[in-house]
Formats: structure tokens, C-alpha cells, sequence
């Protein structure tokens, strides 16, 4: 899962630490086992504090293919409905934003 400076934020003021990798210029969810480092007995863990992208699970961002689609990995993807794709292409641009944006201070 992506994430925004915002999500990381959140989680962080919780007291979580270690929870998130950077990849490409992308911040990340952690996996543990294949699956998110805050699932736990099938339950989300921060599920008040969970990062926006969550919210549109399973809906998803592919960047190699530049567009929204659903997640393979999801065995119920086939019962969902986007229903406000723009506000998940809104955070998609904020994550794309914020990725420009460390990429431009890292040349620096």
C-alpha cells in the first residue's frame, strides 16, 4: 500500500515506528508474510488510523501501468464498486506529488 506524508504522520502519532519503506520515491507499507504489518487476526490493528489508500481497498495504484485497478491479491475484488473515483485519483496525485517532490530534493 502507498503511502502519504499525512498517513505516515497519523500512524506515527500512535507510536508506531518502522512501518514503511521507500522505493522508486514511493513510501510503502510494510509486509509481514505477504501481508500488512498491522493485520492482525484478520483485523486491522490502526484500523481508525489506516492510511487513506486502505479506505479504497482494492482499489489500487499501479505506477509501472500509470492507472487505478484492483488488486489481484483481493479474493473478494469482484464485490466492489468504485464509487468516488475522484477522491482516489485525488490521493493518487498527492502521492504522485509528494514522490516529484522527494525525487526533486534527493538531486539537489
Amino acid at each position: 500500500m502507498m503511502l502519504t506524508m499525512e498517513d505516515i504522520r497519523r500512524i506515527e502519532s500512535r507510536g508506531y515506528r518502522d512501518f514503511y519503506y521507500q522505493k522508486d520515491g514511493f513510501l510503502y507499507l510494510k509486509n509481514k508474510n505477504g501481508k500488512c504489518i498491522f493485520l492482525e487476526n484478520g483485523l486491522c490493528k490502526i484500523y481508525p488510523f489506516r492510511p487513506e489508500g486502505c479506505k479504497f481497498y482494492p482499489f489500487i495504484y499501479d505506477p509501472l501501468e500509470d492507472r487505478i485497478m484492483k488488486d489481484d491479491d483481493c479474493p473478494y475484488k469482484e464485490e466492489f464498486i468504485l464509487e468516488e473515483p475522484e477522491k482516489l485519483k485525488k490521493l493518487v496525485l498527492k502521492i504522485l506529488d509528494e514522490r516529484d517532490e522527494r525525487i526533486k530534493v534527493g538531486r539537489q
